[in-house]
């Protein structure tokens, strides 16, 4: 069915994969300047949810957990 490239994520992969990156850059200590999307773009929206645990219109991604 055509040259299939078994690690190369499709298009609609891409944008999940932009929040997974931006929160595993977190827990790895990588700083917040670390993003590799260009400005403005929805990737690097989708980056920064995953950073900082919150969804662009600020909800939290993640329930808080209460001690």
């Amino acid at each position: 069915m055509g040259d299939s490239k078994g690690d190369d994520p499709g298009p609609d992969r891409l944008a999940v994969d932009a929040t997974a990156e931006g929160a595993r850059a977190r827990a790895r200590g990588k700083p917040r300047e670390a993003c590799p999307y260009a400005l403005d773009s929805e990737e690097r929206h989708e980056w920064f949810e995953g950073y900082d645990g919150r969804s662009v219109q600020g909800s939290a991604l993640m329930p808080e957990v209460k001690a």
